[in-house]
C-alpha cells in the first residue's frame, strides 16, 4: 500500500548510519545523525551510541570531521539527513 500524506508509520527506523558529507570552510565534514531515544528500551540506546561511535571513528580515520545533527524531528517526518537535502528537479 501507497503511503499517504498524513499517514503516520507503524515504526520508524533511527538509523545513525544515515550521514550526509558536506565541505564547511574548507573541512570536510559529516553530519551524523542523534536521536532523543529516553523512551527506547536500554539496550537500544546503547546500540545506537555505540554505533554513532563506531560510524565516527570509521570517518575520522578516513579523513572527515564528525559534527552530530539532532535529528528526531526529521524522523518524524519521514525522513533523515539525506532525505532534506535530496534535490528535487524542477
Amino acid at each position: 500500500d501507497a503511503i499517504e500524506a498524513g499517514d503516520q508509520p507503524e515504526f520508524l527506523l533511527l538509523s545513525p548510519t544515515n550521514a550526509l558529507l558536506v565541505p564547511v570552510g574548507g573541512r570536510r565534514t559529516v553530519l551524523l545523525p542523534r536521536f532523543q531515544l529516553a523512551e527506547f528500551p536500554r539496550r537500544y540506546r546503547q546500540l545506537d551510541r555505540a554505533y554513532r561511535r563506531q560510524w565516527a571513528s570509521m570517518f575520522r580515520a578516513r579523513g572527515w570531521t564528525p559534527m552530530t545533527v539532532e535529528a528526531t524531528q526529521l524522523a518524524l517526518g519521514l525522513g533523515l539527513l539525506r532525505c532534506a537535502t535530496y534535490p528535487v528537479p524542477l
